[in-house]
């Protein structure tokens, strides 16, 4: 993922660009849903026109989103929303010293904030299509959470 924000040199950008490094693990599981870590590590830079960079440095950080209890697969399609829970960011190294509550507020706001409400919401809203199975229908199905289980209970229709 790559962020880009406005800097006080001429046509000069700040970006922020991130991988995950776990996206599932560890996960834990209650009557609230299933809850995921994810870590990322992400260097912060200045981009200028000419496209030369100075990298100001990179940031880790872990995140704990809740796939809450409300998923559902409604006509074959895995719907639900997520929360986050907590982020706590680290500064792996800097070249410009302490960084700014400004910038990690940047970061956060844009990178994780962003990327749950702008892109990982709608898209559990929309609907993420399970693989279809021949011959096979889904009827009745519902999710639950309990006890460090997910518990995935449906019929099934067959059309031979």
């Amino acid at each position: 993922m790559v962020s880009t924000y406005s800097t006080p040199f001429p046509g000069a950008s700040l970006q922020f660009e991130s991988n995950a490094t776990a996206a599932v693990a560890p996960i834990a599981v209650n009557s609230s849903g299933v809850f995921a870590t994810l870590r990322t590590n992400g260097t912060l830079e200045v981009l200028f026109p000419d496209q030369t960079r100075y990298d100001l440095g990179d940031i880790g950080s872990e995140t704990v989103v809740l796939l809450e209890d409300s998923f559902r697969i409604e006509n074959n399609t895995l719907r639900g929303e997520a929360k986050l829970i907590s982020t706590h960011f680290s500064v792996i190294y800097s070249s410009i010293g302490p960084f700014t509550k400004y910038l990690l507020n940047l970061v956060w706001r844009d990178g994780v904030f962003g990327v749950m409400n702008g892109i990982i919401n709608p898209l559990l809203k929309k609907g993420i299509p399970l693989p279809a199975i021949e011959h096979v229908a889904l009827q009745n199905s519902s999710i639950s959470f309990a006890d460090d289980e997910v518990i995935l209970c449906s019929d099934f229709v067959l059309s031979l």
